[in-house]
């Protein structure tokens, strides 16, 4: 009888992981389904959507943030999508905007994100400035850095804190040079001091993508008065979702800490 029962313990013991780990593949598999299956969805309807051109004179809302972060959090990126979304924005009237993703991938292909863009903006004479930071230098892209309509900066997870790192690290070594004294060590001198965004505003609005509540490094120093949204994928997001959020921000005040 023992012999009997220390076999179904031991069977139980080898089956159990193996349910459980069916459940988890069968979980993630109809979780993928449910986004890709959404996606195409929302992608149909927008072939559907009002096509008129927004303006911020039309949608008559108190405010525009003047700078937009868009921040995937999710595993790919849709190049389309995310120039749809900075097309809109831009015809509503916002002109500056970064973007992130967790893997580095809008960066690492920049000309991926510029020629889908290109082909959404056509004929609308718009000057672009396009920033892109490298280690140990500022503004790697070409584009015009003066009299551009729009700004646009590309940023992966190197800009965030190990941005902070590093110019910390180069002030230290000022003070031990003694080219820098300790006391003058202030907030308008880091903000000079960072590569990532630098000459641009800080983000009043970031717009978060996908299921996770986190900023996952993105810029941690310059949204310290951001004002945070989520969407729950940019694949084939709708301009609708879009002008929720900037409604929604629209109607928000910001006290900062008052």
């Amino acid at each position: 009888m023992k012999a009997l029962q220390s076999c179904v313990n031991t069977i139980s013991k080898m089956i159990l992981p193996m349910i459980l780990a069916l459940l988890h593949v069968l979980f993630d598999y109809c979780l993928f389904a449910h986004l890709k299956s959404k996606a195409v969805l929302k992608r149909l309807r927008r072939l559907f959507e009002d096509k008129k051109t927004l303006s911020y004179n039309e949608l008559q809302w108190p405010k525009l943030p003047s700078h937009l972060a868009l921040v995937s959090l999710e595993e790919d990126v849709s190049y389309l999508d995310m120039a749809h979304v900075l097309n809109w924005a831009i015809d509503i009237g916002i002109p500056c905007f970064s973007l992130f993703d967790t893997q580095g991938t809008i960066k690492a292909n920049p000309r991926e994100i510029y020629q889908a863009l290109e082909g959404l903006l056509k004929d609308k004479g718009l000057k672009i400035k396009w920033h892109l930071n490298r280690e140990g230098q500022r503004n790697g892209m070409n584009g015009l850095s003066q009299g551009a309509d729009v700004q646009i900066a590309l940023l992966d997870q190197t800009d965030g804190r190990t941005d902070i790192v590093r110019t910390a690290q180069m002030l230290a070594e000022r003070c031990a040079r003694g080219d820098l004294a300790v006391q003058d060590i202030n907030e308008d001198l880091l903000d000079s001091s960072l590569q990532a965004n630098h000459g641009l505003p800080d983000p009043d609005l970031m717009i978060r993508f996908g299921s996770l509540q986190s900023n996952m490094g993105f810029l941690p120093w310059q949204t310290r008065l951001t004002e945070m949204h989520s969407i729950s994928s940019h694949h084939g997001i709708q301009q609708s979702e879009l002008v929720q959020v900037l409604r929604a921000f629209s109607k928000c005040e910001q006290r900062f800490g008052k």
